[in-house]
Parts: C-alpha cells; sequence; structure tokens
C-alpha cells in the first residue's frame, strides 16, 4: 500500500485523512503523519475519513527489525556462569519496556536466551510453542556450553545493560554473541567472530501468537555479521498522543518512527492504524560533515600491518569552528580532519569521527567498520554480503 507523506513547516498542525476500510482483525492500514523536525514543537492530529472517532490510543504492537554495523565488542563482567542448559536470574539497571510490560529482572539462558517470566527456562534448542509461551529474546538459540573457561558476561549502567555470551557450541565451535537492552525498549544484538552454526533469533511476547522471527535467524553463519537492531513500534521520545488524535510535543532524536494506534469509532467498533512519522535533522543544531573518505560503512580490508587514511570535510551553520575527533572502538585516538589507521591485529574495530563545536549543541558522526584479510587467508577468507555494501582491498608483498 502507498504511503502519503505531507511535509510540514516548522511548527506544522495538520490533520491525516485515510478512508476507514480496514476492520480490527486485519493487519493494520498504514498512514503518515506530517514530517517534524528535531528540536521544533511539533502538533499533528489523526482522523479517520467519514468516521466519527470517540478516542485514539496507543497500541504496543511490536518491533521493526534494522541493521547496522557490527559492534560487538569483548566488554563486562565474567558472571562465573557455567553450564549446559543452565538458567541464572539478572536484575536489570532500570524497568525495561517490552511489548507493553516493564521488567526489572530476567532470565539469562546458557542456550542463548533471555526471558522475562519466572520460569527457568532451560530448552536447548528452537521450539515453536515453548517460544511463543515465554515472553523472551534469542539472541543466538542453540545447544551451547558456557562450562569454564567460557562464561557470559554483563556490562551494565543506567543507560544500557548488555550480555554476552563468550562461549561454544556444544559441538565445539567458537560463540560470541550478545543483546543490549535501553531503558526506551530498543534491543541490539551483537556477533562477533565464531557463530558459524547460527541459530534462532527472535522475540516473543510470551502470550502465545506474537512474535518476530528475524530474518536472519537459522543462518549458516553468524560470523561477524551485521548488528541485528530491533525497535519498539512507539511514539518517540518527546511526543505523546492525546484522545483526540493529537500527536504533539517536541522530539530531540531525527529519525523514523512507526507505532500503532487504536481508534475507537462512535459506533464500537475498534479500528488500527501503523503509522508512520520522520523526525529530520536539524541543521542549526550541529556541524555538518559534508565528506568522507573512504565512503562511510565501507568495510576496507588490508593486509595486517598496513594503513588505511580516513578524511573529512565539515562545515558550520553560522561559519562557527568545528572540533574532529576520531575514535577508535570508542577510545580517543586523534584530532583533526584526517587520520591514519594501522590495522595492528585480525579483528573487526569500529572508526568512528565526531564533529562538534561549542555553541551547538548537537553533534555529527560517521563511522566505518575496520578488518584486517592476511595475505596468505585471502583464498579461503569468507565475507558474509550483509556485513558490507563496499569492499576495498590493500595487500602488501
Amino acid at each position: 500500500m502507498n504511503i502519503r507523506k505531507i511535509l510540514s513547516a516548522a511548527l506544522a498542525t495538520a490533520t491525516f485523512v485515510l478512508p476507514s476500510h480496514v476492520l480490527a482483525d486485519t493487519e493494520p492500514a498504514m498512514m503518515a503523519l506530517p514530517d517534524a523536525m528535531e528540536g521544533v514543537a511539533y502538533a499533528a492530529q489523526l482522523a479517520l475519513d467519514g468516521e466519527d472517532v470517540v478516542s485514539w490510543a496507543l497500541f504496543p504492537s511490536g518491533y521493526t527489525e534494522v541493521s547496522q554495523l557490527s559492534t560487538f565488542a569483548e566488554a563486562g563482567e565474567a558472571q562465573d556462569w557455567h553450564s549446559d542448559d543452565g538458567c541464572w536470574s539478572l536484575d536489570l539497571p532500570f524497568d525495561f519496556p517490552f511489548y507493553g510490560e516493564t521488567y526489572s529482572r530476567c532470565r539469562v539462558n546458557s542456550n542463548g536466551t533471555i526471558s522475562f517470566d519466572d520460569e527457568y527456562f532451560s530448552r536447548w534448542s528452537y521450539d515453536a510453542s515453548d517460544f511463543l509461551a515465554h515472553p523472551m529474546i534469542a539472541v543466538l538459540w542453540r545447544d551451547l556450553s558456557t562450562y569454564s573457561p567460557d562464561d557470559i558476561y554483563v556490562e551494565s549502567s543506567g543507560d544500557a545493560v548488555t550480555i554476552s555470551w563468550r562461549c561454544h557450541y556444544l559441538s565445539g565451535s567458537a560463540v560470541n554473541a550478545s543483546a543490549t537492552l535501553y531503558p526506551t525498549g530498543k534491543i541490539v544484538l551483537s556477533y562477533g567472530d565464531g557463530n558459524e552454526q547460527g541459530g534462532f533469533i527472535g522475540l516473543s511476547a510470551g502470550d502465545g501468537e506474537t512474535q518476530v522471527i528475524s530474518e536472519r535467524s537459522e543462518s549458516d553463519s553468524m560470523d561477524g555479521a551485521d548488528d541485528i537492531v530491533f525497535a519498539p513500534l512507539t511514539l518517540p521520545d518527546g511526543l505523546t498522543l492525546a484522545a483526540d488524535g493529537t500527536v504533539s510535543g517536541t522530539c530531540d532524536e531525527p529519525g523514523e518512527y512507526s507505532f500503532t494506534v487504536e481508534a475507537t469509532l462512535a459506533s464500537g467498533m475498534v479500528e488500527k492504524r501503523l503509522v508512520t512519522l520522520v523526525v529530520a535533522e536539524n541543521p542549526a543544531l550541529r556541524p555538518a560533515i559534508t565528506s568522507a573518505t573512504p565512503e562511510t560503512g565501507a568495510l576496507n580490508i588490508a593486509a595486517l600491518g598496513g594503513t588505511i587514511n580516513f578524511a573529512v570535510t565539515t562545515s558550520h551553520p553560522s561559519s562557527g569552528a568545528v572540533s574532529v575527533q576520531w575514535l577508535v572502538d570508542g577510545e580517543s585516538v586523534g584530532t583533526g580532519t584526517s587520520f591514519s589507521y594501522a590495522q595492528a591485529d585480525d579483528a573487526l574495530h569500529i572508526v568512528k569521527v565526531v564533529a562538534s563545536a561549542t555553541n551547538l549543541p548537537k553533534t555529527a558522526m560517521r563511522e566505518w567498520n575496520v578488518g584486517v584479510l592476511a595475505l596468505s587467508n585471502l583464498a579461503s577468507k569468507t565475507i558474509s554480503a550483509g556485513m558490507n555494501t563496499t569492499l576495498s582491498v590493500e595487500l602488501t608483498s
């Protein structure tokens, strides 16, 4: 179905109307709100053509799945959770929203899952009925072993909690996978080296029917694969939905958002709509990175010990000074508009550049996933198509 998009002014007040021909028990029809702008007050009203809507309400309907460059890192504190088919309780540092419920505690399973009910869950492989019966996250559900020296690691703060399985399949090959949970309900699944047998990946509400199975679930391999990001279908922070259908407030995070609403009609019927909203970046709030070399997101492969030269150009919305900082795996490594990166090992690393200005509240950022491929391994190295968009190969004799 086509989505209508109506551009708004800086302060938009509009009514969007779609024909009301889709009943509540069918897949929700889609409707698009006028665009919002980051940091600018917004108001727009939902409406159904030809229908008397008594009230509107948000409906907790699920998650969208997108990919991003791998952010897997060997971080966190070892929990001494050693078992085959074991399960342990973990207190969360915040109330985590999941399918309309909030949880302050979870259970971590040695077989690559996280569940949110009180049951000791230790099933060693995917079962459809078990999956649907429990509110859970399947990070890499397979028969795994965390016996020493393997373990499960936890890195926790008020902003996020990351649970990492650094272990092995019961058959012997390595597993490095993690799940990061955020107070907003966002879930990021990350995959490091290994994971060559793949596993079941998905989310379940635990109500017997609501689930999201990742398009990469049961892949042949998740070795160094792109992150899987599950974003909840909800209003962005700063915006609210009133009973009369008015979406209003100020959103400080640009992006594309989706959420489901219920419209209660005067007839008593309830209809659902999947609503999309684009929050555009406000160019007045941040400097711009106008160009980047190599192209952002490219996986640059060089021989061990080789170098990759990065460069950016920047601009300021009012001709002020822009500062540029370079980071590798989150650690500051340099400043200025160029940076020469040396490949010291055969691991994947994240190179990031951040542009900032003292008189602007926001920053601009670009990043690359950088790997290394030794000349002797070139013939046998397999690169997942999902890991990159552009490859540049530098070989040294």
